[in-house]
């Protein structure tokens, strides 16, 4: 493919999600529906040890399909396409590795270098069928597998984990496989799940009970984790006005030994929206001593070890402005480690499906010597949603 036509392939990308957009009624029931947005990110990072800075930025559109072929059966299809493009790209060659998702098991990305400082990646990141009964419920093909019921950290999502730190993938990543859910009278069921994925042939499969006992969600799951027996607990309720979640994961002995995964958290509601989340997670198999973990390093993560260090800690506080303002900030730390990263938002609603961010990530490592803080980036976004 030359240049000329990878130009008009991000031109018709971006057409098509207007011309749906113009196409839309809104008083008609039908059993096609879309929505979307496309969103501009940029990015400056500075290192504070090499005294260095790096640039980059990328166009994100993303186009979320659904068409209900029956009320009992539905298939989705979602697709995400960036555009990458700055000094960031141009220094890291394996760029495109990163930024893949190694949960899949059907290669479903297509991407062109289009110069050595711009790349352009199109991937399929939803697509699967669902049949639904009165008490059952079959989805098979590329989704999200939730387990997880704590908000900053799932230890229970052992088929696609989640990292809150991540700033550019709100809808989180997905596994290809298959799940059969069983509803049990109005408040428990039962579901069996099974994914696959490409890097190492990683298969897992696991089935959860959930149910509600004097007001608490409760999920217990058991299975297999690639060669690991692994089981594990989950609840979410409320003690008093404060809410109170938390999940723990066993996975048995292979050759590194057991690993065992727990996270608890507990949030309140102030007056004035004032809101605050503290949550605490223990990983068996992190460090536990003062590292140089990079921040790229904190985003590769796994479910059977979802952060890197054994004792971690974050603190939300988050507050609505005037309507249109939103105030955020998580201060996540490991103090025997001694990491802590700053990270607060804000973002504002400018109307007609647009809204601006500003975001910023502080990393502060006392172990790499490098004073107050080793690496500030700053995000910069501007999105339309259709």
């Amino acid at each position: 493919m030359n240049m000329v036509d990878k130009v008009k392939y991000v031109v018709l990308c971006l057409l098509f999600s207007g011309i749906l957009t113009r196409g839309q009624d809104s008083t008609n029931t039908i059993a096609f529906n879309y929505s979307g947005y496309l969103k501009y990110t940029g990015n400056q990072i500075y290192q504070y040890r090499s005294e260095q800075n790096t640039s980059w930025e990328w166009l994100h559109h993303r186009l979320n399909l659904r068409y209900d072929v029956s009320k009992r059966l539905s298939f989705v299809s979602e697709f995400r396409t960036r555009i990458f493009q700055g000094q960031f790209v141009r220094e890291n060659k394996s760029f495109i590795l990163q930024v893949n998702n190694p949960n899949d098991a059907v290669c479903l990305n297509k991407s062109w270098d289009i110069n050595e400082s711009m790349v352009l990646l199109t991937r399929i990141d939803r697509l699967s069928g669902e049949f639904n009964t009165d008490n059952w419920k079959i989805k098979a093909g590329r989704q999200r597998i939730n387990w997880g019921m704590a908000t900053i950290w799932n230890t229970n999502d052992i088929f696609n984990t989640y990292n809150f730190l991540d700033i550019d993938y709100l809808e989180r990543s997905s596994a290809d496989g298959i799940r059969i859910n069983r509803r049990i009278g109005d408040l428990s069921s039962i579901e069996v799940a099974y994914s696959t994925a490409l890097k190492n042939r990683r298969a897992i499969t696991a089935l959860r009970y959930n149910t509600n006992l004097k007001g608490y969600d409760i999920s217990f799951n058991a299975g297999k984790y690639e060669s690991r027996t692994t089981a594990g607990v989950g609840w979410s309720g409320n003690i008093g006005n404060c809410g109170f979640r938390g999940e723990g994961q066993f996975y048995s002995s292979v050759n590194s030994g057991s690993v065992l995964n727990l996270c608890i958290e507990g949030d309140y509601l102030f007056s004035g929206s004032w809101y605050l989340n503290i949550a605490g997670l223990y990983c068996s198999a992190g460090q536990n001593t003062p590292t140089k973990e990079s921040f790229s390093g904190i985003l590769q993560i796994i479910p059977i070890q979802p952060m890197p260090f054994r004792w971690n800690y974050a603190v939300c506080i988050q507050k609505n402005v005037w309507t249109l303002w939103n105030l955020s900030s998580i201060i996540f730390f490991v103090p025997l480690s001694d990491y802590l990263i700053f990270y607060p938002t804000v973002t504002y609603d400018a109307g007609k499906r647009m809204d601006i961010g500003l975001s910023l990530q502080s990393v502060l490592n006392t172990s790499v010597g490098v004073g107050l803080f080793s690496a500030n980036s700053c995000f910069v976004s501007l999105k339309w949603s259709y």
